[in-house]
C-alpha cells in the first residue's frame, strides 16, 4: 500500500496553504526522494495536481450503546510515527469509496467492513453512499443504530494542502471522510500495513490521547457519532 497525506476536520471545510501536514484521517507516506522524479501527475511529493484520499472512520456496534468504539491505528512510519489515528489511504485508479474503505481497513487492521449491495446496484462493488455527505437527518433513522452505515458512507470532505520550502506545494489531497461499520463486531483488529498497533477505544476515551492522537480524530469521530446517530 502507498499511501498520501490525508487531512480531516468535523464538517465540510477547507484547509489553508499553512495547514499542518497531518490531520486526523489517515495514512502518510514517509520522504520518498525519488517521490519527485515519478511521471507527471503520479507523484505524491510535490505533485503536478491534486489527489484523492480517503479517511475511514470505524465504528463496532456497541454492547453498551451510550459508548460507541472506533477503530484507531498507531503509525509505524514518519511522518507522524507513534501517533494515533484512523486507517485510510489513496484511492487508486478504478476504485470506488467503499472499496477503497475496504481495503485500506483490510490491509492496516483486518478488519472486514460492513458493505451492503444499494438498491437497485447488481455489481459485487456496490459504491460508497454519498447522500449523507453534509446532509444526514437522524429523523430519519427509524431503524435505530446504524441504518445509516450499511456501507461505507462519506460525510464530510476537505482539503489538505502543505507547502515546502519556496512555497511550493508538497502535497495537495483532496480527502473524503467515510464512516463505517465493521461487519463483526466481535473482531480484533491485527496492526498490519504501515502501522504499529491498532485498537477499538471508545469515543469518549479519545480526548485522553491528548497530543498521541493526531489533530482532530476527536472532533471527526463526534461528527459522525452524532450525524449517524450512533448513541
Amino acid at each position: 500500500m502507498e499511501a498520501g497525506p490525508l487531512a480531516a476536520t468535523a464538517g465540510v471545510s477547507t484547509s489553508t496553504a499553512n495547514a499542518a501536514p497531518i490531520a486526523a484521517g489517515t495514512q502518510l507516506p514517509g520522504s520518498d526522494p525519488a517521490a519527485a522524479a515519478k511521471p507527471a501527475g503520479r507523484s505524491r511529493m510535490y505533485p503536478d495536481e491534486p489527489r484523492v484520499g480517503v479517511g475511514v472512520v470505524v465504528f463496532r456496534a456497541p454492547h453498551d450503546s451510550r459508548n460507541p468504539e472506533v477503530l484507531l491505528v498507531k503509525r509505524a512510519k514518519e511522518p507522524a510515527m507513534g501517533l494515533w489515528c484512523f486507517p485510510g489511504g489513496s484511492l487508486e485508479l478504478g476504485e470506488s469509496l467503499a472499496a477503497c474503505a475496504v481495503r485500506e481497513v483490510l490491509e492496516e487492521a483486518s478488519i472486514s467492513l460492513r458493505c451492503d449491495t444499494a438498491p437497485g446496484d447488481d455489481s459485487s462493488d456496490a459504491t460508497a453512499d454519498v447522500s449523507a455527505l453534509g446532509s444526514y437527518d437522524p429523523a430519519d433513522d427509524s431503524e435505530g443504530f446504524s441504518k445509516g452505515l450499511r456501507r461505507p458512507t462519506a460525510f464530510a470532505a476537505v482539503d489538505s494542502i502543505v507547502r515546502g520550502e519556496g512555497g511550493r506545494v508538497k502535497f495537495h489531497y483532496v480527502v473524503v471522510e467515510v464512516a463505517a461499520m465493521a461487519r463483526d463486531p466481535n473482531a480484533q483488529p491485527v496492526a498490519g500495513d504501515d502501522v504499529s498497533d491498532a485498537v477499538w477505544m471508545r469515543v469518549d476515551d479519545l480526548r485522553g490521547l491528548g497530543d498521541k492522537l493526531v489533530v482532530n480524530c476527536e472532533r471527526l469521530a463526534r461528527e459522525a457519532v452524532e450525524r449517524f446517530r450512533l448513541t
